[in-house]
């Protein structure tokens, strides 16, 4: 028996009605990273790099509904363990591994039992198991959590035996909350955006720019380098020249607009950058201090991404620190929230 602990997050957002005559609360979405090893479920004949949970519960809390998805697309990784994502400036060929659809099955979550099991010297912790089954459902699921509802907690998957084989840690994300009359934050317009396969950091790991999703979390960091989770809360596409920011620990490709964080404070955008000019980098873990040697144009137009988290919240993209900042709405096209999780495709929730 091997075990397996990967972490999800779980997002609470408003859904419509779906679990029998009352309207359930507020639906919950969870994802996974990538699973490494990856595991072999009956559900599917390729292995699972990736799961993902939607479901709501009903009022009382003891039932829901929702779907469960498996995610069969394999990672890829270049010698150092880094995900290959066609966007290394080495010019070393790598290969990526080609997309495998996911499956997705309809799936009921039911309360089997609460209770703990106590610790010599440890208080108990009370917990709410639910039996998660479906009509093409054959794995022995379970969800266990400390509640009420859907909160943190963990996935148990038990072998024939009843035995638990695999686990599948959670971690609970409450939902983005506005003022009351203030509405949703504005639409940004700028055109400071990256270019798909940007990898952006995460708890946890990194996902694709591509791939994130209003209510994903991203890494924030503070203005004393200090890292925080934060919900993302509008994603938009635009299309724009791509240019080149090259230091003296590696190079990030962007817009001209993209305001990228100075060691001396405040941003600059990337195409005002200028050899001398001392940006920061996230590397082995904290920010760290590089020198612009030059910007040069790629001569490339392509899609690019960005990410509002905050009005002058910096994330991690490409590995340089960058602003999301959210100007006047209206030019550009802000892509349909979509849950999915995992690292290469948007189909998992």
């Amino acid at each position: 028996m091997r075990a397996a602990v990967v972490v999800l997050t779980l997002v609470t957002v408003i859904g419509p009605a779906t679990v029998g005559d009352d309207p359930p609360k507020a639906a919950a979405v969870l994802r996974s990273t990538v699973i490494s090893p990856p595991l072999q479920l009956p559900e599917a004949k390729q292995p699972v790099y990736g799961i993902g949970i939607n479901a709501e519960l009903n009022p009382k809390g003891n039932t829901g509904k929702g779907t469960l998805t498996l995610q069969l697309t394999p990672p890829s990784y270049d010698e150092y363990g880094d995900f290959v994502t066609g966007t290394e400036v080495d010019q070393v060929v790598r290969k990526i591994a080609a997309h495998v659809p996911p499956v997705t099955l309809e799936c009921r979550l039911s309360l089997e039992k609460v209770g703990f099991i106590g610790r010599v010297n440890q208080g108990g912790v009370t917990r709410s198991l639910y039996k998660i089954e479906g009509p093409k459902v054959r794995s022995n699921l379970y969800y266990a959590t400390t509640g009420p509802g859907l909160t943190s907690g963990r996935l148990p998957i038990r072998d024939k035996d009843d035995q638990v084989q695999f686990v599948v840690e959670l971690t609970h994300l409450k939902p983005v909350k506005y003022k009351e009359g203030e509405g949703p934050p504005p639409v940004p317009c700028h055109p400071g955006c990256f270019p798909a396969g940007t990898l952006v950091r995460v708890p946890g790991g990194t996902e694709r720019i591509e791939l994130v999703r209003a209510g994903d979390l991203v890494t924030t960091i503070g203005r004393d380098g200090t890292v925080s989770p934060t919900a993302v809360q509008t994603v938009f596409t635009s299309t724009n020249r791509l240019f080149e920011v090259r230091t003296d620990l590696g190079t990030v490709v962007t817009t001209s607009a993209q305001p990228l964080c100075l060691v001396a404070g405040g941003f600059r955008p990337a195409g005002e950058l200028k050899g001398g000019d001392r940006v920061w980098k996230w590397h082995d873990g904290r920010r760290t201090a590089v020198i612009v040697k030059e910007v040069v144009p790629t001569g490339r137009t392509e899609t690019v991404y960005n990410l509002i988290v905050g009005e002058s919240a910096v994330f991690v993209a490409g590995d340089f620190l960058a602003r999301g900042k959210p100007p006047a709405p209206g030019q550009i096209q802000v892509s349909k929230p979509s849950a999915h999780g995992g690292h290469s495709t948007p189909e998992i929730d």
